[in-house]
């Protein structure tokens, strides 16, 4: 924690930390992405990327070697418009000349990604990769049981 009184040690921190996170060397790619990127790219698909990131991401996907297989990236830093908003994705639909009823938007966030990309018109699949329950989710009814019974022991 910095106190009020360090304000150079916080940007020099943050500064570090933002040149960083726009390095390849910050972020993991999940093994099931390249091989269906590269089923979707020789299918023909016209793929895209719509984040609420900034122009880093440019960089990123170049250096993990994940941008050839896309025709338009959108940050939201450049879109005017961050997700949930419609209007993200219209940026990208129209980068991409696709019709929003033509496309399908795949992401991991339900809010984000599935109910703002829901209201612009597009079809939408849910990523969901946390297979664990968490503190305030279950993965499936089957683990209620057991959640109530932790909760009895307290």
């Amino acid at each position: 924690m910095f106190a009020k009184d360090q304000p150079a040690a916080f940007e020099a921190l943050f500064d570090d930390l933002f040149t960083y996170y726009a390095s390849a060397n910050a972020w993991r790619v999940f093994e099931d992405v390249r091989p269906a990127l590269e089923r979707l790219h020789v299918r023909g698909f016209a793929l895209g990327i719509v984040s609420n990131f900034d122009a880093r991401l440019f960089q990123i996907c170049g250096e993990l070697g994940l941008a050839r297989y896309f025709r338009s990236i959108v940050v939201s830093s450049r879109a005017g418009a961050a997700k949930p908003s419609a209007e993200i994705f219209r940026v990208a639909l129209a980068e991409l000349g696709v019709d929003p009823a033509e496309a399908l938007h795949v992401g991991d966030s339900w809010e984000e990604d599935v109910l703002g990309a829901r209201s612009a018109g597009l079809h939408t699949l849910w990523l969901h990769r946390a297979p664990e329950p968490s503190e305030d989710r279950i993965a499936d009814l089957r683990d209620l049981g057991m959640r109530l019974a932790d909760n009895a022991d307290r």
